[in-house]
């Protein structure tokens, strides 16, 4: 009798370690979305800003009537 009470105390424990092991692959796996999400605003954060300097050359080329200087930097 006293087999048994080991061999279902030892189960629990087995248990146990497959639920922290179930919870640190979760937790990894919601941190690399994390981080993708990240990189990913990041990425967009950057090509935002690559259209704006673009904006900002094209507009530098265009010619002013006279008088018009400082109006566009």
């Amino acid at each position: 009798m006293a087999s048994k009470a080991q061999d279902t105390g030892s189960g629990r424990s087995g248990a146990l370690f497959d639920s922290v092991e179930v919870l640190a692959s979760t937790l990894l796996v919601i941190e690399h979305a994390w981080l993708e999400l990240l990189s990913t605003e990041i990425e967009g954060m950057e090509t935002a800003d690559a259209i704006k300097r673009e904006k900002k050359k094209d507009l530098m080329k265009i010619k002013t009537p006279q008088g018009a200087n400082g109006l566009i930097r």
